[in-house]
């Protein structure tokens, strides 16, 4: 069965007419609508933060009964992360010590926003053994994304990178492309 958009409270009856075997949803999106989901077919609520893929990613193979495949696609990201870390670490990005990452995004009010280290980009840049910081100024490197109508820019040479990316839920296929992203900017 293909998968639906994210479902709100008016989307109920059309929930029910596809004979779900299985509701996945989000806490941070579907959580008030559990009970009503509940009676549909069993529904399965992930945490909303990026910060937790991977035990999403393990909620989601459990419920589906494919334990085994989400562990084997948490293995391949581990390999690729640590892949990502020597990759790094061999083309002295940042000398002897941890190359320091900003993940910023230009919001288009003017502003910029730094990932936090609770979030997706904030586990990816740790499990590529890089340093999160929250300014520009402190960067060996930027990774920079805009939001529609965004004009700011910051200084350097920021490697621009997707913000559906990088400020999204993630997941491991999403995870792996990152860290595509972050070697490229880090270890060219």
């Amino acid at each position: 069965m293909p998968a639906m958009r994210p479902v709100t409270a008016s989307d109920l009856a059309a929930v029910e007419a596809v004979h779900a075997d299985l509701i996945l949803g989000s806490a941070s999106r579907q959580g008030k609508l559990y009970a009503d989901l509940s009676k549909i077919a069993p529904t399965v609520m992930t945490d909303g933060g990026g910060g937790q893929w991977k035990l999403n990613l393990r909620l989601i193979g459990e419920a589906l009964g494919r334990t085994n495949d989400a562990e084997q696609l948490l293995i391949d990201y581990d390999r690729e992360a640590a892949e990502t870390r020597r990759a790094i670490r061999a083309s002295g990005a940042a000398g002897a010590r941890k190359p320091r990452v900003a993940v910023v995004r230009a919001t288009a009010d003017g502003g910029l926003r730094f990932a936090k280290r609770d979030s997706f980009a904030g586990t990816l840049l740790s499990d590529a053994g890089v340093a999160q910081v929250g300014t520009v100024a402190d960067a060996d490197a930027v990774l920079l994304s805009s939001d529609p109508g965004a004009t700011r820019s910051v200084p350097g040479h920021p490697s621009r990178v997707d913000a559906e990316l990088w400020w999204g839920a993630g997941g491991a296929l999403a995870a792996r492309t990152a860290l595509g992203e972050l070697q490229r900017a880090l270890a060219p």
